[in-house]
């Protein structure tokens, strides 16, 4: 009986300890983020440089760009992008942007479909060449993947169900950047627009970080409330 309360013991130590680091882990990462959306926060702030000084160097998420270009098609529409609850797509651009030997995905806005999945927004033609300013960040996150294509570029707008930059550049044959540019609200050409970098807030962070130490927490409490529980029938056995 002795050997077996050990064990329990152990187990539940190591259970703790195991629990106990992964909810420091969670905490480490809320300082990260934090102190990433600080540096975020000043970087935006910044003007727009030229597209072709930025990839000179090290790209760093939301590092505000601007950019002259050759737009072509197809005009890309990301499907199941809600907002407000309300059903709708992504509007992206393909830019052939002036000195820079990959082309260059330009998120516009948003757009709702005005009559069920169905009923595709319509959309007036861009002028040949664009100058636009945003930030630099991922692609777009997909609302609903199933299969492993991504969609089909055979009609014009083309409906996608994720931005799949490999994909897509072997489906035109050209080199893609893997940076997408989200544009700025002031700039022309864009529909509903509120580009913030897609990660988890500290604030997240620091819940799970309390939820593993509640469950490290429980654990030793579990194990103490037993424990006193057997030591208890013990004593009653030898007091028969």
């Amino acid at each position: 009986m002795k050997g077996f309360s050990w064990r329990w013991l152990l187990l539940s130590l190591l259970l703790a300890a195991g629990f106990a680091r992964l909810g420091w882990w969670q905490w480490q990462r809320a300082a990260e983020k934090s102190a990433w959306q600080a540096e975020l926060a000043v970087l935006s702030a910044q003007p727009p440089r030229p597209l072709t000084q930025v990839l000179g160097g090290d790209v760093q998420r939301g590092v505000p760009v601007q950019v002259d270009g050759e737009v072509l098609p197809p005009t890309l529409l990301l499907d199941n992008q809600t907002r407000d609850g309300r059903a709708g797509v992504l509007v992206l651009a393909r830019l052939r942007v002036d000195g820079v030997a990959e082309d260059l995905l330009v998120v516009r806005g948003w757009l709702p479909l005005t009559d069920g999945v169905r009923a595709l927004p319509r959309l007036d033609p861009l002028p040949s060449r664009m100058h636009w300013f945003g930030h630099l960040d991922r692609p777009p996150a997909a609302g609903l993947s199933l299969g492993a294509t991504p969609g089909s570029l055979d009609q014009d707008p083309a409906l996608l169900m994720r931005v799949d930059p490999d994909w897509l550049a072997d489906q035109w044959q050209r080199p893609l950047l893997p940076w997408v540019l989200y544009l700025d609200p002031a700039a022309e050409q864009g529909f509903d627009r509120d580009w913030s970098p897609r990660s988890l807030p500290p604030e997240r962070h620091r819940g799970y970080a309390a939820q593993w130490w509640g469950l490290a927490l429980a654990v030793l409490l579990v194990y103490g409330v037993l424990s006193w529980r057997a030591r208890r029938r013990n004593r009653a056995r030898k007091a028969m």
